[in-house]
């Protein structure tokens, strides 16, 4: 699957479903992020101290959140491994 950056607005509606009690998987469905990609933002929000049962995020909570967004797609350490024999191999 191709990497996109997820907005704020799509952060916020993850973190509204959740405080009202849908399923990770009920979220990925209505939101059309991946279940993972919906578990790495609750995981975050609850490390900035939001829970399902408390207040919506501050600005500051959500611009936090949206710096997940930004650091790209990951790779392991056999991905990038492997671009740079290929890479070798052609020149």
């Amino acid at each position: 699957m191709a990497y996109r950056e997820v907005t704020r607005v799509e952060i916020n509606e993850v973190i509204r479903r959740w405080q009202l009690g849908l399923s990770q998987r009920q979220i990925a469905r209505g939101t059309g992020l991946s279940r993972p990609t919906v578990r790495r933002y609750l995981a975050a929000a609850v490390e900035l101290g939001l829970s399902a049962d408390g207040p919506e995020p501050d600005e500051s909570q959500l611009a936090r959140l949206a710096a997940l967004s930004l650091a790209g797609p990951r790779r392991t350490p056999g991905q990038a491994r492997g671009r740079r024999m290929r890479r070798a191999r052609s020149s």
